[in-house]
């Protein structure tokens, strides 16, 4: 089995998230450790993992890194007028057992809800909802589909809804909207907060007028400040860091630099 440039792409992406170093600086540390060579390096190898571990699971290193991409733009309570809203996908689970909601990933269905309601403001628009998987059958429910299908159970009719299930990445997922959309009309775009500087960033690159109305969960919110115990290391900073360092890699690797 070969990799695309997809997957690929998505390995180099996951070796750049901040837990790889320190894994690798511990397991090299421990490794060195118990071999009995190279004390000092592997004293500082263990240590400095340990000490950036530390950094890397507390509550203000996630609010600092991902604080200002996550309010760049505020929630759009009155929108201007739009012909096209868009959805853009957050995963879904391909297991037809499920019901549609628990098929949505918790990104997928916190921007579809958002976009079902900036739908319901606009009285002639059309709901784009996006998200392929990788050699994706007909028979496979991408998160496209299942918010098709969920965006219909809450009131959207079937032939309002777009289904744009072949982009993998929020680079296709542009491609695939101006392929779609006139260059005159307008799109209200709809993605995580965390996500909304750069995929409005791609939008625009590509000639769309989109107008970002961010969704959540907002995570940098409550984050280290509702109980004294949630301001110690965890699991959770460390998943808003690395979701934050995602998109300024994807920033940066864009060209942008904001």
């Amino acid at each position: 089995m070969t990799l695309d440039t997809f997957q690929w792409a998505k390995v180099v992406a996951s070796l750049a998230m901040p837990v790889s170093p320190v894994l690798l600086l511990l397991i090299c540390g421990t490794v060195l450790l118990w071999w009995g060579r190279a004390r000092r390096l592997a004293l500082a190898m263990v240590t400095t993992g340990t000490v950036l571990l530390l950094l890397f699971t507390m509550p203000g290193t996630a609010r600092w890194l991902g604080g200002s991409l996550e309010y760049a733009y505020p929630p759009l309570t009155t929108p201007p007028p739009a012909s096209w809203v868009v959805v853009l996908g957050g995963g879904a689970l391909d297991d037809p057992a499920l019901p549609p909601p628990s098929r949505l990933r918790p990104h997928s269905l916190a921007r579809l809800a958002e976009g079902v309601r900036q739908f319901q403001l606009q009285p002639s628009a059309r709901l784009i909802v996006s998200g392929g998987a990788p050699d994706a059958a007909p028979d496979t429910v991408t998160s496209a589909d299942a918010m098709a299908e969920v965006a219909m159970a809450w009131g959207v009719p079937e032939e309002a809804i777009w289904r744009s299930r072949d982009a993998l990445n929020t680079e296709q997922e542009a491609r695939a909207v101006a392929r779609w959309v006139p260059p005159e009309e307008r799109v209200i775009l709809v993605t995580s907060a965390l996500h909304m500087p750069r995929a409005l960033a791609l939008f625009r690159q590509h000639g769309i007028d989109a107008v970002p109305a961010p969704a959540g969960p907002y995570w940098t919110t409550g984050l280290g400040r509702a109980h004294w115990g949630d301001r110690l290391p965890g699991a959770e900073p460390l998943y808003v860091l690395e979701l934050s360092w995602w998109e300024r890699l994807g920033s940066w690797w864009q060209g942008d630099t904001r």
